[in-house]
């Protein structure tokens, strides 16, 4: 026989805790995110570009990664004081994922296909002419040590060759106009030590030799103008005693009687006539032998006679 029912006693203690339960994924549409169809949206803030200064290229990726982490914490002081819902500030922080991967994914094909640009400078003209065929020929920034932006040179690439790299002289000594040059009876000289002459100079000679492990073939022209000044054949000797000597980089010296025709491309100087030029056209295998640095010319120093000049850019390819 069953009595009346009892009051109801205190509360036990707690039990053990219970197996985690399974994770419960978040629908997309409930955060906002992008869908896998939706177009990616043109960026308003770029991330920032390699520094010209190297050392601080790493501080420059801490800041965005600092900048990134503000925004969340504001997102999520947002919705802690109830500014904004959860949803919103959950589609705000999908959002700012979807943009770092954005500017990341960019960062990554940039890399991979450099434009030539002073924030964004190639190895050389052929890692611009792989990575966009349909760039046309024109200016470009090379960094072949790919350090700081600070050392990167400015370079004409013949992207229609497959992309030539070509770097021209300093301008202040890349060309003289001709005139009369003062020459001792003595002994032949190097234009450098010609009174007022000078050595042909270039851009980095660091850069220059990491250009010439990632080529094959190097090619430059000289111009040599001239009055009654012979610079290759002499018809009036019918000899070649007054050719130029041309002065490599690497001390090597082109004679350019030695040189065929081919490299001679116009020799306007034979005649001793006024006013004209001789072309060379130096291409070899031997990278090490380029650029031209300096020339000894060998029919000057009469009150008639006159002689200018102007270095071509030299070309890796």
């Amino acid at each position: 026989m069953t009595g009346p029912k009892g009051e109801q006693g205190h509360a036990g203690p707690a039990g053990p805790p219970g197996a985690p339960g399974e994770a419960q994924a978040i629908p997309l549409d409930y955060l906002g995110g992008r869908p896998r169809h939706q177009k990616r949206k043109k960026k308003k803030k770029k991330r920032k570009k390699r520094s010209l200064d190297s050392k601080n290229t790493d501080v420059d990726e801490d800041d965005d990664a600092i900048d990134g982490l503000k925004q969340v914490e504001g997102i999520i002081k947002e919705m802690a004081n109830q500014k904004i819902t959860i949803k919103e500030g959950l589609e705000d922080v999908v959002n700012k994922m979807f943009e770092e991967i954005d500017q990341l994914a960019e960062e990554i094909e940039n890399f991979k296909f450099p434009k030539g640009t002073k924030e964004n400078p190639a190895v050389s003209c052929r890692d611009i002419y792989l990575g966009h065929p349909t760039f046309l020929d024109g200016w470009y920034w090379i960094d072949p040590n790919m350090g700081a932006l600070n050392d990167s040179i400015h370079v004409w690439c013949n992207l229609t060759a497959h992309g030539e790299t070509c770097v021209y002289p300093l301008r202040k000594t890349r060309m003289v106009i001709p005139r009369k040059w003062d020459r001792d009876k003595k002994q032949l000289k190097w234009f450098s030590d010609i009174e007022n002459g000078f050595k042909i100079e270039y851009s980095s000679h660091v850069q220059l030799g990491l250009l010439r492990l990632n080529s094959n073939f190097v090619t430059q022209r000289f111009t040599y103008f001239c009055s009654n000044s012979a610079a290759w054949y002499d018809q009036d000797s019918q000899g070649f005693e007054h050719a130029l000597t041309l002065l490599g980089s690497s001390a090597h010296e082109f004679e350019s009687r030695d040189l065929v025709g081919s490299a001679v491309p116009f020799d306007g100087c034979k005649s001793h006539r006024t006013n004209t030029y001789t072309m060379f056209e130096i291409r070899t295998h031997k990278l090490n032998w380029l650029p031209i640095v300096d020339f000894m010319p060998k029919d000057y120093g009469e009150p008639w006679q006159q002689f200018g000049f102007e270095a071509g850019p030299v070309c890796f390819s």
